[in-house]
């Protein structure tokens, strides 16, 4: 079982070293709207879910500027193609996701550490 608000992405917890969240959209439904014969109304036909939008946001935290930019590679390794698991520590599980782009930000000071925003969007190709 996984920790209590850690979140992980493919069995990976880069994460945990600063705050984060994730958000993901509702499901939504690909489909084709047609005009019926009659002129009233549309017939619509589902052609299975759209993939879903998930984003992270947070905070890496680490005792050098060198310790934040290994979190970095760690995180941009995991960005393969191949769908994994993302797991956000509140129970939320999205399976079949894959990671499309990580944006850090600026390395900052915070006391005697240093700490990088950052943010990453997901794709949840199938549901």
């Amino acid at each position: 079982m996984q920790g209590f608000f850690v979140i992980t992405f493919d069995e990976q917890s880069l994460f945990s070293s600063g705050p984060a969240h994730v958000s993901a959209s509702g499901a939504t439904l690909r489909r084709a709207a047609h005009p019926t014969t009659d002129g009233i109304g549309v017939r619509l036909i589902a052609q299975g879910r759209e993939a879903r939008s998930i984003t992270q946001v947070g905070a890496l935290v680490a005792d050098t500027p060198e310790g934040l930019r290994a979190l970095f590679a760690g995180i941009e390794a995991l960005m393969h193609g191949e769908p994994a698991t993302l797991r956000d520590g509140f129970g939320g599980e999205w399976p079949n996701t894959v990671m499309l782009k990580f944006s850090p930000g600026p390395i900052t000071r915070l006391g005697p550490r240093v700490k990088s925003e950052y943010r990453i969007e997901y794709l949840q190709v199938t549901a």
